[in-house]
């Protein structure tokens, strides 16, 4: 029986729990952002309006290998006819954003990062614009007023220098413009006309590192692998479901060239009700590494230390690839 200790911390504890790991996930993915390379951080600039957070964090948390893959399939997920040769979501975006550029050379920045940048990228150009209207009020003595249908979207230029900032922070009025939405609903459209045993989500997985220590003499952590049971492909056995996870988690050096490995094989064997019980959970693989000979310390110097971690699905063969530093 599960000891009640367990379910009986305080909430203060619990919420300052969530807090803190938020925050130290947060400052992880602020520092591999930090680290792209040029091409890969100009991407994830550029489309900062429409990636998802969860797209976000698995992009960085990709060995740079993998990227090119991943910019191609982001793209690819969001052609509303994936039967032609033309990607006409990613067509619209990138000609919405150098009419921004055209459009608000003023401001000092780039106009597709300006307010009215966002707003015409996210949302196309209005049904009718005023602009100027000067009103007695001196905050709001010069506006742009866009409309999209009946609704107002409203920027505020209050000291008339040319740099406007959206003063509309409501938009939900027009959500259904967005291009995020016009994502979303090919995507339900897809999901729709797509067979149940077709529809899953991008195979992904959680990697962090827990009793990391390095010192002179050597260098050990436990790496703990996550893999959502809503992620996995199950293969008929029997009256069951069942499956092979293979972990394979590579330390590298510096200049990324691999020390040493280790794998692990997970058999997962479920019928399906426990499948349904665990659906929204994660199967966990744990997988101890260390490395105490002096050769291969040498290697590492005082330079950071890499975790390579490559996950595979041996029913159907999908993979993910994860990239841990620590120093």
């Amino acid at each position: 029986m599960w000891s009640d200790r367990l379910f009986r911390r305080p909430a203060g504890v619990i919420v300052l729990g969530l807090i803190l790991a938020a925050a130290l996930g947060g400052c992880r993915l602020w520092r591999l952002e930090r680290r792209l390379d040029p091409v890969n951080a100009d991407f994830l600039n550029k489309v900062r309006y429409i990636v998802t957070a969860e797209e976000r964090r698995i992009f960085l948390e990709l060995p740079a290998a993998d990227k090119p893959a991943f910019i191609e399939e982001f793209w690819k997920r969001r052609d509303p006819d994936p039967g032609t040769e033309e990607n006409e979501f990613k067509d619209e975006f990138f000609r919405r954003m150098e009419e921004a550029n055209r459009q608000f050379i003023s401001e000092g920045i780039p106009g597709w990062l300006t307010d009215r940048g966002r707003i015409l990228i996210l949302f196309g150009p209005p049904t009718e614009k005023i602009v100027d209207t000067m009103t007695g009020d001196p905050e709001t003595r010069c506006m742009e007023v866009w409309y999209y249908g009946n609704f107002p979207v409203i920027f505020v230029d209050s000291s008339c220098t040319g740099h406007f900032t959206l003063a509309t922070l409501d938009l939900a009025a027009i959500g259904g413009l967005s291009l995020a939405y016009l994502h979303a609903f090919n995507r339900a459209q897809d999901e729709l006309q797509t067979p149940p045993a077709e529809d899953k989500k991008r195979f992904d997985v959680r990697v962090r590192l827990t009793g990391a220590k390095r010192t002179a003499g050597e260098l050990r952590a436990l790496v703990i692998i996550e893999v959502p049971y809503d992620r996995i492909w199950f293969k008929s056995e029997g009256t069951g479901l069942s499956t092979d996870i293979e972990a394979a988690v590579e330390i590298r050096d510096r200049s990324q060239k691999p020390v040493r490995e280790w794998k692990s094989v997970a058999a997962i064997r479920l019928e399906e009700n426990e499948l349904r019980e665990k659906w929204g959970k994660s199967h966990t693989i744990e997988v101890p590494i260390a490395v105490e000979a002096a050769d291969e310390l040498l290697r590492f110097g005082s330079g950071p230390v890499y975790v390579a971690v490559t996950v595979t699905n041996r029913t159907g063969n999908e993979i993910s690839r994860k990239l841990i530093e620590f120093r």
